[in-house]
This record gives C-alpha cells, structure tokens and sequence, in this order.
C-alpha cells in the first residue's frame, strides 16, 4: 500500500511546497523592487524642492538688495568701484549663509558692471538664458544653467528699475554641488552629475578643475565627463559600467561597492530650457535589505521542508498502521474459512471470533474518525489564520497610506527649520547691541545699520509665514499618527471592538482625508472640487470613515493620473438623508478618469483584485469591510471606459456612546 500511495503523494507535497515558496520568492522580489524604485523617485523630488528652496532664498536676497538707495545710485551711474563696496559685506554674508557664491551687477545693455565673486573681470557682454529672458519679459527669471567649463549653476535674475525705469540688473547663484551635497545629507544617498562633452570647452573645463584642484580626467569616459560627485572616488564597478556606455536615463542596476549591494539610478539632468545636459546618478547601500530578503526565504523555506517531512512521515507510519491491520484481517478470516469447511461442528466458535474481529475493527474505525477529526480542527484552524493574514494586510495597506502622508508632512518641517534664517537675527541683534546709545545714528547713517529695519521687517514677516506653515504641518503629521494608532488598534489580535464614536461634522473627515492624500493630489495636478451640504456634526467612527475616504481618495488619484491630456478633476460631496426611520450619512468621491469596465465593477471590492501594474487590491476590499462593520456600504458606479467613476460611501448616524473591547 505505502508504495501505490507515498510515490504521488510525496510529489504532490513536494509540488505544493514549491509553488508556496516560488510564491514568497516573487513577493519579496517585488517588495525589495518597490522599495528600489523609490530611490530614483525621491533623489529626483527631493532634487527639485531644494532648487525650489534656494530660488525663493535667492529671491529673497534680491528684494532686499534692490532696496538699497545706494546701490541703487551706485549701478544707475554705472559706479563700479562703489557697487563692489557697498555689496562686499551682503556677499560675504551669502557666501557664509548661504551659500551663495555667484553676485552680478549688470548694465541695461546686459553688459557686466561688476562681478563679486571675480572682480577682475567686467565689461564683457553677457548672454544667459536668464537674463535674456529678463531682459525680454521684464520679470524676474530663474533656473540651472551650464557653463562652459561644465559646472551648473543655479542662477535668479532681477532686472532693477528706478520709478519705473530699467537702470540694470541683479543676479544670485549657487552651484549645483551645493544641492546635490543637500540631497546626500537628508537621503543618505551619493550623487554623480556626468555632462555630455560635446556641451563643453575642453581647455576651460580642464583649467577648472586644476583650479578646484580636482584630477578628474578629460579621456575617462568616452562621451562625458564628471564635473560633481558626493564621494571620494567612483566605484570600480560603477566606472567600469560608464567605461561601457552602459546609461539608460530611468534605469535601475545593482552593483558592488566594496563587497556591498548597491543601487544605481540614472536620472536625465536638464538646464532652464529643458534642453539635456546628461545623467545624475544616484548610488544606494541596500545591502540590508537584501540581507533581510534573504533571511527571510531561508526561513521559510526551512520550515516548508520541515512541514513537508513531517507530512510525510505521518502519512508513513499511518498508511503502514492500515496495511497491517488489514492483512491480518484477511489472515484471520482465512483461517475461519478453511475451519468452517473441515468441520461444521467448530462453526460457533468461528462465528465468535468473526463477531469479536468486527468489534476489533469497529474500535480501529472509530480511532480512525477521531484522528480525522482532529486534522479537521487542524485545517479549520489553519483557515482562521488566513483570515487573520489578510485582515493583516488591510491594516498594512491602511497604515501605509497614512504613513505616505506623516513621511511628506515631516520632510517639509525638517527642511523648513534648517532653512530658518536665525544666523542673521543674532547678527542683527549683535550690532543693535553694540549701538544701543547711537540708534539713530547708526540706522540713518552707517552704511550697514541703514539695512537692520528693512532685513528685520521681511524676516519678521518670513518667520510668521514660516511658523504658520510649519504649524499646518505638524497638524497634518498629528492627524496621520493618530489615524495610525486607530487603524492598529481596531485591527489588534484580530479582536472584536466597538467602534470610536465621535461627535464631528462629516465634511471635517472628507477634508481630512484631502489633507492626508495632499501632497500626492498636488504632485499629480489635479483639481479638486468640493460640493459640501449642510450638514452639522454627528456621531460617527471618525477613524474607519477616514480610513475608507483616504482609500477611495488614492484610488481616484490614480484613476485621474492615467487619463490623456489635461482637465483632471476630483469632485467631492457631503450630504445627508433618511433611510428605515434612521439618519444616514453620505460621501461621494466622483473624478473624471479612466473609468471602470462594466465587467470590473462587480469584482473591484473583492480581495486581491486590482487592474494596476503596481497595485495589490488590499485598499477597496478593505475599506468596503470596514464600511459594512459600520452597518453601512461602499458601492461604485461608472458608465465605462474613460468616463470616470463615483464612489459612494452611506453610513448611518450612531451614538456616541463609552468605548469597550472584548479580547
């Protein structure tokens, strides 16, 4: 028996273990994908703020120096000596400050009046697409421009006007290395920028870098060259990659960097007209988590083949258990026959030992039922923990969601404070103090003391809007941690509990749920329309509705972001109504995306269903869970393809009544 059974059984253990453990192989490969794709996402984000951050400083400055009456004389006279004199101090302090190491006076013909970073040189005309395009708008104007000897300089441009006529401009500008040092600081990443040769003068950008005391070689590559890296030295493998050419703008490689894997992603690097400039190269330690991936399928696979033995050595012993008993009831029952046949006289007796063999098997067929009993309890349980797993998943996804929005909300507050002017208030209050019995004096006739009221006034001003920005922040973080901590408790041990009930008007948890996904909303352009009745609060489970919002919310997001062309749009309304003698409360999210094929709209809430490349189907399954918990629905309706979609979310009104959970 064990040889007709065991041979397909065993393959058939052996095929199950392997489609389970080929199942968590691809999982954690996609998983360790997702997080690989975020580095390239965030380097290039985080990249682009930055440049945002230092052209409103830059600005800034520019407003504050088109102020000076003097210099103001200085540049409409076309005083150079007094224009270095008087902007001397002001560069020094944006050199310290600020990092600001490019300051231009330019006359009305763009020919250069002054330059404070390199005095020696003037006259000359000067041909940026920045101040050509000052010139040509009569607007500020700003962005990343090359030079000839290959650095890229982030660069803002003001023209200067007295009552209403030009009399020149001014110009700030910083290196790009200075944002790319930024980037490595906050993302502990490192940065390559490679610029095309045929953008360069050879000669020039060489006598930089002997300048700069750098030994990067012109004849290194055969088509770029390095003009700002974050580290020492390139990586042997990495130099050995761009040797080959190897560069696909968008691409994602893994390499290895001192017995560590790496990640290196090609990002286009462009200047103010969006022409191409070459790649930034962003390089990544993931070694940890590969580590983590790895441990994590030894695990498992280690216990798969644990279980698997197992199995097989139950089913061993049992099948070998059946085959005994039941060649010797073929035994006995021989030996009853062939008695039966020699001698009649003995037929009671073998009537007896057949009846006491039937209560022997009777007593195997029960011990049998009850060993089959037990692996049915076993299975049972088995499936209370799938439950469990995927009640698991929803809580990730949920947490997830939020935790997108804390991790926006709390890099804008880190930047912010580093960002915060201060060193310049303390030097402000240093030469008041110093000048405490001249005041007057000192603010109408000291060529530095005239600049304190007007440098105090906009820094007051920047201040306020700064605290003000940052408080709309930590709010927001606030918001997302307390939403977190509420999706895990309700989820805790997979328990039953009563649902929190809040006393709130429900257009305050649909701006919530804005709130949360803001920042995404923003980045994708969308236009969000609010038709709000008038509605006063009542007692609702504020965390689970906010939970669905934000779901349904992400899920228009997407479905917007993949429409053609412009025009995306998100309407969401609020109202309320009567339903079997009891108040209900209404959310609809509607947008103008994709739409949703009419075979879908039947098997969109259900678990693991998703029509994304990169979704998983956790979101809308889970939030129709949570809307039925509350005794309410989650429906959707679209009329089809490109037609957009509603989501509607009805929930009834509930009593506001003390908090219980039952483990």
């Amino acid at each position: 028996m064990r040889t007709r059974i065991l041979p397909p059984l065993m393959l058939s253990i052996i095929i199950l273990m392997g489609a389970f453990l080929y199942t968590f192989h691809r999982t954690y490969q996609q998983r360790l994908t997702e997080l690989r794709e975020t580095t390239g996402k965030r380097a290039e984000d985080l990249t682009r703020a930055e440049l945002r951050n230092y052209v409103d400083v830059m600005s800034a400055a520019l407003k504050a120096i088109i102020r000076d009456e003097r210099l103001e004389s200085a540049l409409a006279a076309g005083n150079r000596e007094e224009a270095i004199a008087l902007a001397d101090p002001l560069f020094h302090e944006l050199q310290t400050q600020l990092h600001i190491d490019h300051f231009y006076f330019h006359k009305t013909d763009r020919t250069s009046l002054a330059r404070m970073h390199e005095r020696e040189k003037f006259g000359d005309r000067i041909d940026r697409i920045t101040l050509l395009e000052a010139e040509k708008t009569g607007n500020p104007s700003s962005g990343i421009e090359q030079g000839p000897t290959g650095n890229c300089t982030l660069r803002v441009v003001y023209p200067w006007r007295r009552d209403g006529k030009l009399i020149g401009y001014v110009e700030l500008g910083t290196e790009f290395e200075t944002v790319a040092q930024r980037v490595h600081d906050i993302l502990q990443v490192h940065l390559v920028a490679l610029v095309d040769k045929k953008h360069l003068d050879r000669k020039r950008w060489e006598n930089r870098n002997q300048k700069l005391g750098r030994q990067t070689a012109w004849d290194a590559f055969a088509d770029f060259v390095v003009i700002d890296k974050t580290m020492e030295t390139l990586p042997p493998a990495l130099t050995s990659r761009l040797s080959a050419g190897k560069i696909v703008t968008g691409e994602d490689a893994i390499i290895d960097v001192d017995g560590k894997a790496t990640q290196v992603v090609f990002l286009p690097l462009a200047d103010v007209t969006g022409r191409s400039l070459g790649n930034l190269v962003v390089l990544r330690d993931i070694q940890e988590l590969t580590r983590s991936a790895r441990h994590s399928v030894i695990v498992v696979s280690t216990i798969s083949c644990a279980v698997g033995i197992l199995l097989l050595g139950f089913f061993y012993a049992f099948l070998g258990r059946v085959g005994s008993d039941l060649q010797g009831r073929s035994d006995q029952l021989a030996q009853a026959n062939a008695k039966l046949g020699q001698v009649n006289a003995q037929l009671g007796d073998a009537n007896a030992r057949l009846e006491q063999a039937n209560a022997t098997l009777e007593t195997r067929v029960r011990e049998r039922t009850e060993q089959l009993e037990e692996a049915h309890r076993k299975l049972v349980d088995t499936a209370r923990q799938a439950g469990m797993a995927e009640v698991a998943t929803g809580v990730l996804h949920n947490v997830g969601n939020a935790l997108n929005s804390v991790n926006i909300s709390a890099n804008v507050v880190s930047q912010k404070i580093r960002q915060t002017p201060v060193g310049g208030l303390g030097k402000a209050a240093q030469m008041i103090r110093e000048h405490q019995q001249n005041l007057g004096e000192f603010f109408t006739s000291d060529k530095v003391g005239c600049k304190i009221p007007s440098y105090l006034i906009e820094l007051g001003e920047h201040l306020t809007a700064e605290q003000n920005a940052l408080l709309d922040e930590v709010k927001n973080v606030v918001t997302g941690i307390e939403h977190i901590k509420q999706i895990v408790g309700m989820q805790q041990s997979y328990a039953k509990n009563t649902a929190v009930v809040e006393n709130i008007r429900p257009s305050t948890l649909m701006d919530s749920a804005v709130a949360m996904n803001a920042e995404a909303l923003a980045d994708s352009r969308v236009e969000v329309v609010r038709e709000y009745e008038e509605v006063a609060a009542v007692g609702l489970d504020k965390h689970r509705i906010i939970q669905i919002l934000v779901n349904v919310l992400s899920n228009a997001r997407h479905a917007v972001k993949g429409k053609d062309g412009g025009g995306k749009k998100i309407t969401l309304r609020v109202g309320a109504f009567e339903q079997g003698g009891k108040r209900h409360i209404r959310f609809e999210v509607a947008d103008n995306g994709v739409g949703i094929p009419a075979e879908n709209l039947t098997r969109i809430f259900t678990h693991g269903f998703t029509t994304r490349v990169d979704g998983h189907g956790f979101g809308l399954h889970s939030a129709a869970n949570a809307a039925g918990e509350m005794g309410g629905s989650l429906r959707a309706a679209s009329e089809g393809h490109g037609k957009g979609a509603v989501f509607t979310l009805e929930v009834p009104v509930q009593q506001n009544e003390p908090v219980t959970c039952q483990r």
